[in-house]
């Protein structure tokens, strides 16, 4: 069994006072970690789809309404310009899958454009597409659209 002298401040010994004195140190600093991750989230967060103009410090927003029509070996694209600015670039994207990994087709100051097809067998292809403003900054992509087609007949 413990006694009050073994047992420290836990029973209210002798060295309660010592363990009553770092408390609030221990708050301070459990508080200031929590103001940390909170902060840390918040920049996380935001961070997603906030990108800036860089000359005007305004929100870039991503391209709107964006469509597409699949033809023998092309996919034809158009979208809504961002209202951001009249000087964005688009970046067009394409994926495999509606959740697969995106690569960058082109860059075109249009809004819209014909991107060519491989034939390799698959019938469906992803499209997006992200405002840029000389490199700096780049929007979240627009609305995701699906192309599919035929793939084209095997040579004889």
């Amino acid at each position: 069994m413990l006694s009050n002298e073994n047992a420290g401040g836990r029973l209210g010994g002798e060295g309660a006072t010592n363990a009553h004195a770092f408390l609030p140190e221990s708050r301070a600093i459990v508080h200031t970690l929590l103001l940390l991750i909170i902060t840390m989230c918040q920049v996380i967060f935001f961070a997603q789809g906030c990108a800036r103009n860089p000359d005007t410090g305004a929100r870039l927003h991503p391209p709107t309404h964006l469509e597409s029509s699949a033809s023998d070996g092309s996919v034809h694209l158009s979208w809504t310009a961002t209202d951001s600015t009249s000087e964005a670039e688009y970046n067009v994207y394409e994926s495999s899958g509606p959740d697969g990994r995106r690569e960058k087709r082109l860059t075109t100051r249009a809004t819209e454009c014909e991107i060519p097809i491989a034939a390799n067998g698959k019938r469906v292809r992803y499209f997006c597409v992200t405002a840029t403003l000389n490199g700096a900054a780049e929007s979240p992509c627009s609305n995701q659209t699906a192309a599919e087609f035929s793939p084209s007949p095997s040579s004889p």
